[in-house]
């Protein structure tokens, strides 16, 4: 009889047992999957999944494949919302989707674009002939810059601009001080309205400087110019004659316009004159040229420089000095196709080394314009390109400079190589 009650004992007990084991398990929670394709494939760098199941917030990671898929293979059965992780420049929007257990929830192609926004503003006074200059810099050290033309009432917009920051910047309408360049930032779906943008007219000027011998010269010629390219005639030209110092000024001139300057000998004297000078005259200022010296030697070509072991020369050069950044161009003929280039220096405050780079903010750049073509650009910011500028001497009291360059100009996998460049008391104009 104590036999048969230890055995029900045991069996009552493990029976108990039993039960309690069995109230413990708890199912395993029903799984299902996502997918999905990310078009284009780059807009995205990767993919989350986030729901809230039996009261706890669950988060699922993934990355894009080359070909833009992406899956979720075990994904607890719920709601979720899908997080796209865009790439700058894109503009992204989450999805929410239902996971059912066993089955493939797939969200087909998701097609994404960039982010794109706009600028505006309106010139003053309407109807000049002029445009807005909008340069893309966010994200990379290589620009794009795009030109919009105003129309008659002065409107002016770009429209489709990738979201990011710009410079905005006009370009000079003859007679006119051109406005200040403004940092934008374009925002998706949205147009920074840059409201009224003022050209005051511009105040009268004046150009002087020295001849050396002082009885060299019979007269110093200055042309006002309606363009600024080579071959443009002049527009309205002046005449003066040294005193007996060798000095001269021409004044009440009209200022933001381009001018020509020009030293003629006396005939027989056996001197040569001095380079041609062109200068931008700005508003309201005295442009001082400095000592012209005539010399038994001809002058050094202001700049020249080899490009893929061609020699280039040429005379006129314009120059510019505002905010710390040095602008230098260049127009010639080659062949028939013209070649334009810049070199514009950085936070310059004297002689030493400029590097171009795409880091420093210097930078030399070569256009080449075929007649059946658009113009053509060559960087040394560009990748696989390089450069530099070597300021030997800047005077900040007669605005010349001199130097040398040297760079790698890049376009693609294309790249033309700039020797022996040199540039000798070139004058630069200041706002």
């Amino acid at each position: 009889m104590k036999k048969l009650l230890l055995i029900l004992l045991i069996l009552s007990v493990g029976l108990s047992s039993c039960k309690k084991s069995r109230d413990k398990i708890q199912p395993l929670a029903a799984k299902g999957s996502i997918s999905g394709v990310v078009r284009p494939s780059v807009s995205v760098t990767g993919v989350t999944a986030s729901a809230t199941i039996n009261g706890q917030p669950v988060t699922y990671n993934t990355t894009i494949e080359a070909s833009g898929a992406f899956k979720f293979p075990e994904v607890t059965e719920g709601v979720y919302m899908i997080n796209f992780l865009p790439t700058p420049g894109y503009a992204v929007s989450s999805r929410s989707v239902t996971v059912t257990a066993g089955q493939n929830t797939d969200m087909g192609n998701i097609n994404f674009s960039l982010a794109a926004g706009g600028i505006s503003g309106t010139f003053s006074p309407a109807g000049l002939a002029t445009s807005m200059i909008i340069t893309y810099t966010s994200g990379s050290t290589y620009t794009s810059t795009f030109w919009n033309s105003v129309n008659s009432s002065g409107v002016i917009k770009a429209e489709y601009l990738q979201v990011g920051t710009y410079i905005v910047s006009f370009s000079d309408v003859p007679g006119y001080v051109t406005p200040t360049s403004q940092t934008i930032t374009v925002t998706n779906g949205q147009t920074t309205d840059l409201g009224t943008i003022i050209f005051q007219k511009a105040s009268a000027a004046s150009i002087s400087g020295t001849v050396t011998p002082a009885s060299a010269a019979a007269s110093i010629t200055v042309s006002r110019m309606r363009f600024l390219f080579n071959g443009a005639l002049p527009a309205q030209t002046y005449t003066a004659t040294p005193d007996g110092s060798g000095h001269f000024t021409v004044a009440g001139l009209d200022a933001a316009y381009y001018y020509d300057i020009a030293v003629t000998p006396v005939a027989g004297n056996g001197l040569n004159a001095p380079n041609k000078i062109r200068i931008f005259l700005p508003s309201g200022q005295d442009v001082d040229l400095g000592s012209l010296e005539q010399t038994t030697i001809p002058p050094p070509y202001p700049l020249s420089y080899n490009q893929d072991g061609a020699l280039i020369n040429t005379t006129l050069i314009t120059g510019s000095y505002a905010a710390g950044k040095l602008t230098l161009t260049q127009a010639a003929t080659i062949s028939g196709n013209s070649n334009n280039i810049t070199l514009v220096l950085n936070k310059v405050t004297g002689a030493g080394d400029y590097p171009c780079n795409g880091t420093t903010g210097s930078r030399i750049t070569l256009q080449t314009t075929y007649s059946s073509s658009d113009p053509l650009d060559w960087e040394s910011n560009a990748p696989g390109g390089d450069g530099l500028i070597k300021i030997t001497a800047f005077d900040q009291i007669h605005q010349t400079v001199s130097g040398t360059f040297t760079a790698n100009l890049a376009r693609g996998a294309i790249v033309k190589k700039i020797t022996n460049g040199t540039f000798v008391n070139l004058h630069y104009s200041k706002p």
